[in-house]
């Protein structure tokens, strides 16, 4: 099996912003098809999984934009796994074109049970390769302390077409709404090009999320909560 995937593409214009560059959200839609194609040739995928009622879930993932993409680019994007802990794996992603590495990610991942969502051991079901060592993003994820969050930005209502396979709010949906809580020259203006995003409660179809944002070391801290009050998602904008 190899524990390197890599696939050449070139940027569509569903990906595309009104500036034809690619969008946030679709650069995490791009990693999250390898990831899937990956995993099903690592025979860890859904077409092995879903009859053992086991599901792959998010639990963190960032990424750094180094140069902004363009329209009809041609990029190669390569994704690999580490080998897993107890119970997190987290696989790797770089996007590769002209001027070198344009991007590069990683998420953190858990195996869950669907008849109740508990964690599984990961490296009792992924199968004994050699794994590809080179790990990018090297430093650790956030610690976000739920505090000062005082200014609400916006509402979004969870509608079918964010729903993925889980049943549940698909991860890069997330991003998506957060984008949407700005307009299109905010959103320019600001220049994000790095985020981290961490998945704390699941969101279904017909849940509205309320986010609020605070600032925090020049970055932006955006939380989503239900209207239960549980915390949904924590994202962190920076530049």
């Amino acid at each position: 099996m190899n524990n390197l995937h890599e696939m050449e593409m070139r940027i569509v214009p569903s990906g595309c912003d009104k500036n034809a560059e690619l969008k946030m959200s679709a650069v995490m839609d791009l990693f999250m098809d390898q990831a899937m194609l990956h995993a099903e040739e690592l025979k860890v995928g859904i077409s092995e999984f879903w009859p053992r009622n086991l599901f792959w879930v998010a639990t963190k993932s960032k990424y750094r934009i180094n140069r902004k993409i363009k329209l009809s680019e041609t990029v190669k994007i390569t994704t690999w796994p580490e080998e897993p802990g107890n119970f997190k794996c987290i696989r790797y992603y770089e996007m590769t074109g002209e001027g070198g590495v344009l991007v590069q990610g990683k998420t953190e991942w858990v195996v869950v049970n669907t008849e109740g969502f508990k964690p599984i051991k990961a490296k009792d079901v992924f199968p004994q390769i050699d794994f590809y060592d080179k790990k990018v993003m090297e430093e650790g994820f956030e610690r976000i302390r739920d505090v000062d969050f005082e200014e609400e930005i916006g509402k979004y209502t969870v509608r079918s077409v964010d729903i993925d396979y889980g049943k549940h709010m698909n991860n890069v949906a997330y991003i998506r709404a957060i984008e949407g809580l700005f307009t299109s020259e905010e959103w320019e203006k600001a220049g994000y090009s790095e985020i981290e995003i961490q998945y704390r409660e699941s969101a279904y179809e017909g849940d509205t999320l309320t986010f609020y944002r605070k600032y925090e070391n020049d970055k932006l801290v955006i939380k989503g909560m239900s209207d239960k009050g549980d915390i949904i998602v924590f994202a962190i904008l920076g530049k």
